[in-house]
C-alpha cells in the first residue's frame, strides 16, 4: 500500500471549504464556482494520502486536550489512524470490511488485543464530536455544500457563528 502526502493541495481545500462556500450563499460569482470546481477535479485524481492531524475539540463546552494523530487514507474509504503521544491507541476502518465495524487497540493491558466497535459506538465517540466515517477531504467535499449557508463572522476562540458581515481569518 502506497501512500503520498500533498500539503498544498490539503491547504488549499481547507481554504476553500473555510472561505469559499460561505461566500457562494452570498453571491454567485463564477470564480469562486470555479476554485471549488478545480479541487474537486484535483481530489479526483488522488486515491491515497497521509496526513499528521491536530485535533482538539470542545465537548459539551468542555475544551479537551490536544492529540497528534498519524492517517494513512485510501479511496474509496480505507482510513487508519495511529494516535502519536500514547503507547499504543490505533483504529482501523475499511467501508464494507469487518462487518463495517472499526478495529481498535488501545492504552494498556487491553492493548494487547483488537476490539470491534460500530463506528459511532459510545466508545469510540467519548471524547469526539465526529465518528470515524467523518474523516478525509472527500468527507469535507462532499459536506461543503450544506455548509453553504448565512456568511460566518470569524471567532478563533470558538467555532464560526452566523452573523449579518463576515470577517475572514487573518
Amino acid at each position: 500500500m502506497k501512500f503520498c502526502t500533498f500539503p498544498l493541495f490539503a491547504y488549499i481545500l481547507m481554504m476553500t471549504v473555510v472561505t469559499v462556500r460561505p461566500a457562494l450563499a452570498a453571491s454567485d460569482n463564477g470564480e469562486l464556482l470555479l476554485i471549488v470546481d478545480q479541487v474537486e477535479a484535483g481530489y479526483a485524481k488522488v486515491q491515497d494520502y497521509t496526513a499528521t492531524f491536530l485535533k482538539q475539540e470542545r465537548v459539551e463546552g468542555k475544551l479537551l486536550d490536544q492529540e497528534r494523530i498519524s492517517i494513512k487514507f485510501m479511496k474509496p474509504f480505507k482510513v487508519y489512524m495511529k494516535w502519536l503521544e500514547v503507547s499504543v491507541k490505533e483504529a482501523l476502518y475499511v467501508q464494507g470490511a469487518y462487518s463495517d465495524k472499526v478495529q481498535a487497540r488501545c492504552d494498556g493491558l487491553l492493548g494487547l488485543w483488537t476490539w470491534s466497535f460500530s463506528p459511532r459506538d459510545p466508545r469510540l465517540m467519548e471524547g469526539n464530536r465526529h465518528p470515524i466515517t467523518d474523516i478525509g477531504f472527500g468527507f469535507i467535499i462532499d459536506v461543503s455544500p450544506s455548509m453553504a449557508g448565512p456568511p460566518c463572522e470569524w471567532r478563533p476562540d470558538s467555532r464560526p457563528r452566523t452573523a449579518s458581515s463576515t470577517t475572514p481569518p487573518t
